[in-house]
C-alpha cells in the first residue's frame, strides 16, 4: 500500500508541474542555452533541467517535497517570463540564485558556490585605493561637475604643455531632449588646452547631428567597440575615460594595450555577473593601481563604483 501511495504521489506531482504552459521541464533548456554565455548559475539550470527530465521515485517525490515543489514551480515560471525568453536581461541574478538554490536543495542536489555574491561587499573588501594594493596621487582634482559625471583626475600622471597630450573619452550620456553633456571635457580642457580629445558615444546620435560638441572635441557619433580600441594600439594615452553602462566589460580586450594608458577613469557597473566584474577588475589590476574609488549612489544601489586608476609603470612613478 505504501508503494501505491508513493507511485500516486509522483504521478500527480508530475502532473502539477507541467500543468500550466509551457511546462517547466520544457522551458529550463531554453533559458539554460541562454544563461550558458551571460549567467554564472547556468551549470545550476543544466542540472535542475537534468533532474526534472529524471525518472522520479517515490522517495524523492514524497508529499513534503511535493507541496514546496509546487510552490516553487510558480515562482521559477514567472522569473522566467520576465526574462522575455531567449533575450533575457538578468539584473535579478541573486533572487534568481536564490530560487534555484531552494530548488535544488528540495531535489538533493549540491548547490554551486558563488551563485549570491553581494557585489558592495567584494568592492569595498578586495578593490580599495591606495598603496600598498592600489596607487597614491599628490595631486589629485575633480574634474566636472559635482555630481554624476565628475570624475577624480591625478595630475601628478599628467604632462606638460611642453608635451603631446591625449584624451580619449567614451560616453557623454545624452537622450531625446537631454543633448550630450561635455562638462568633464570643458573643464578638462580649460586645465589642459594643450591635449587632443576624442569622444565616442551612439547613444541616440542617430537621431541628427551633435550641435553642442566643443570646437576642441573630435566626436565619433557610434559605439566604442574592441575593434574601435584596436585601432588605438601603441598610441600614448593620458587619460582615458569610459563611462557608458556596462560596455567597459568588452572594451579593453585586448588587456595589452592598457600599458599604453597613463590614466584610467571608469564606471564599473556591479549589477553585471560577478564574473565578468572580477575578470575586468583583476585584468585592470595588472596593469594599474587604484588611486580613487567613489560609490554612485545617485542612480543605483551602490555596486556602480567610479575608479580612477593609474599605470603602475606610469610617468611620475618612473621618475
Amino acid at each position: 500500500m505504501q508503494q501505491l501511495l508513493g507511485g500516486f504521489i509522483a504521478m500527480l506531482s508530475l502532473f502539477v508541474l507541467h500543468l500550466a504552459a509551457p511546462p517547466l521541464a520544457h522551458d529550463l533548456p531554453a533559458y539554460a542555452s541562454h544563461v550558458s554565455k551571460n549567467n554564472a548559475s547556468s551549470h545550476a539550470l543544466r542540472r535542475l533541467t537534468h533532474s526534472l527530465h529524471s525518472p522520479p521515485d517515490h522517495a524523492d517525490m514524497a508529499a513534503r517535497r511535493k507541496r514546496i515543489l509546487e510552490r516553487h514551480h510558480a515562482q521559477l515560471r514567472s522569473a522566467l517570463a520576465r526574462r522575455a525568453l531567449p533575450s533575457a536581461n538578468l539584473t535579478s541574478a541573486a533572487a534568481h540564485a536564490s530560487l534555484l538554490a531552494r530548488l535544488q536543495r528540495m531535489r538533493g542536489a549540491s548547490v554551486p558556490p558563488k551563485l549570491r555574491v553581494n557585489m558592495r561587499e567584494y568592492f569595498q573588501s578586495n578593490w580599495n585605493a591606495g598603496t600598498p594594493a592600489g596607487a597614491d596621487c599628490g595631486r589629485m582634482r575633480r574634474v566636472g561637475p559635482a555630481g554624476d559625471g565628475g570624475k577624480a583626475v591625478c595630475f601628478d600622471a599628467l604632462p606638460p604643455p611642453s608635451e603631446p597630450c591625449f584624451v580619449l573619452s567614451v560616453g557623454v550620456g545624452g537622450s531625446p531632449g537631454h543633448p550630450p553633456d561635455f562638462r568633464f571635457e570643458i573643464d578638462l580642457h580649460r586645465r589642459l588646452p594643450h591635449c587632443t580629445f576624442h569622444v565616442y558615444d551612439g547613444t541616440n546620435f542617430n537621431r541628427g547631428p551633435v550641435r553642442n560638441a566643443p570646437d576642441f572635441v573630435k566626436f565619433f557619433p557610434k559605439d566604442f567597440s574592441s575593434t574601435v580600441w584596436r585601432s588605438y594600439a601603441g598610441r600614448h594615452i593620458d587619460i582615458f575615460k569610459i563611462d557608458c553602462e556596462g560596455c567597459e566589460f568588452n572594451s579593453f580586450e585586448p588587456y595589452e594595450n592598457m600599458a599604453n594608458v597613463e590614466q584610467l577613469l571608469v564606471e564599473v557597473h556591479g549589477n553585471n555577473r560577478h564574473a565578468d566584474v572580477e575578470h575586468l577588475m583583476t585584468e585592470l589590476n595588472k596593469t594599474h593601481g587604484i588611486f580613487y574609488r567613489e560609490p554612485n549612489i545617485q542612480y543605483s544601489d551602490g555596486t556602480c563604483i567610479e575608479f580612477a586608476f593609474r599605470n603602475r609603470g606610469g610617468r611620475s612613478l618612473l621618475q
